[in-house]
């Protein structure tokens, strides 16, 4: 059965290989929008949730809306011009081994997100009066690459940056125009070179997300290891960092950047506040923290660690609480959520598990504050859920949770729990 359905997936990418044709993105009355129901008549729209179904009959937009108190209403799903695809190998939940399918720049009101099974990106300007109504920026773009599966958008709003994991891996820039969309900035094509698939054969071995620097002088990949029966020329992970020229370009070849000791799966990149250096979950160790101060050198400075996380299996996700001061790392295998404090070292002081439904698959997660207390909104994927907690210091609670299968049976849209993937969140 799976070397069926990888045969499947493999045979609709190749298909879309190179420049997507109409046929990949199989338009007509199946890709128009979905619509699930109004807004809540009882609560004020502050924000929304916005997760991919990265299905390879077509991807779609899911989106809810974040009432005044934080709690959800699934509203609608809105297509984004492509086809999803799953890598191989690992065939359940989290087809695209990474973190940051969807990327969000508030102040400007834009996203951005990945068609995989495409090889595209695509950007959407976000309607500030009602957050779930997404009109598309010009048309999805050539990603420059195969299997596309992350974008990060810059602090201004006017630039995203694309990660390719595929057999032609590597990154992509695009200035951000409000009324073009994506154009291309030459000289950003640039190849990581791990030798993959497509789509990728992981989750070892395979990029994971993309980040900037906090001058956004630099541009960040995380790259996971392999083991060495995996025949892959790098083991264990490391960082690729490119030069970012003041044109917009990048610089030619990337400065490579071991993980911290001990590291091995390095997954996620979250900026410590007030501090040169990232916290990342780290898929086969727990999280790392890598210190940015010797980056010039090629070496985690000496602040860096890796920490095991007790019982984890893939630990993969993290964002940072600012309500708390506490980072969140989430293991979707276990569906287990961790909190990690640190001290002005940057040494862990406390890490605390918060274990979820077993078979839930936890996965992509964003942090907002609601009425002065943060909000963490998560994707359940294996259950097919969005849902909503309550975080205080060692202290997580559910306030909602809401059920997608059957909403989008009703409407006509084809979801999977293995290929539902990302999520960020808009706040007006």
């Amino acid at each position: 059965m799976q070397l069926g359905l990888a045969s499947v997936l493999l045979s609709i990418v190749l298909a879309c290989h190179a420049t997507p044709s109409p046929k990949c993105a199989a338009p007509g009355k199946f890709m128009t929008d979905k619509y699930f129901g109004d807004a809540s008549a009882s609560a004020e729209v502050i924000g929304a949730t916005f997760i991919t179904s990265d299905e390879p009959t077509g991807n779609f937009i899911i989106a809810a809306d974040i009432n005044s108190d934080g709690m959800m209403t699934l509203r609608r799903a809105i297509y984004a011009g492509g086809v999803g695809a799953h890598g191989l190998h690992d065939l359940g939940p989290d087809p695209l081994f990474s973190q940051g399918t969807i990327d969000i720049n508030s102040e400007k009101q834009v996203l951005a997100t990945v068609n995989a099974g495409s090889n595209t990106i695509v950007a959407f300007k976000i309607n500030s009066d009602d957050p779930t109504d997404l009109k598309m920026l010009g048309k999805p773009v050539n990603s420059y690459g195969e299997f596309p599966v992350a974008v990060v958008i810059n602090k201004a709003g006017d630039k995203v940056c694309a990660l390719n994991s595929g057999a032609h891996d590597g990154v992509s820039c695009y200035t951000l125009d409000l009324e073009k969309g994506l154009i291309d900035i030459p000289n950003t094509v640039r190849p990581v070179g791990l030798n993959q698939t497509t789509p990728s054969t992981g989750t070892s071995g395979t990029v994971s997300t993309i980040a900037f620097s906090e001058d956004e002088s630099k541009l960040f990949v995380a790259v996971k290891g392999t083991t060495p029966e995996a025949n892959f020329d790098e083991h264990p992970g490391f960082f690729a960092v490119w030069d970012i020229q003041a044109d917009g370009s990048l610089s030619e070849k990337y400065l490579r950047v071991p993980v911290p000791e001990g590291g091995q799966q390095p997954f996620s990149f979250t900026p410590i506040p007030g501090q040169n250096a990232l916290l990342g979950a780290d898929g086969g160790a727990g999280f790392y923290i890598w210190d940015l101060s010797t980056l010039d050198q090629g070496i985690p400075g000496p602040r860096s660690s890796v920490t095991p996380v007790i019982g984890r299996s893939a630990v993969c996700w993290s964002r940072y609480s600012s309500c708390t001061g506490n980072f969140y790392v989430v293991d979707g295998v276990i569906s287990n959520i961790t909190q990690v404090t640190l001290d002005d070292d940057l040494k862990p002081t406390s890490v605390i598990n918060f274990p979820q439904g077993i078979f839930d698959t936890t996965l992509d997660f964003d942090i907002v504050p609601v009425n002065d207390q943060d909000h963490m909104y998560i994707l359940a994927a294996n259950a097919t859920a969005l849902r909503v907690m309550q975080l205080a210091p060692n202290e997580i609670n559910q306030l909602q949770s809401i059920d997608l299968a059957a909403p989008s049976a009703t409407v006509g849209l084809t979801i999977n729990p293995n290929n539902l993937q990302g999520l960020r969140v808009f706040m007006k």
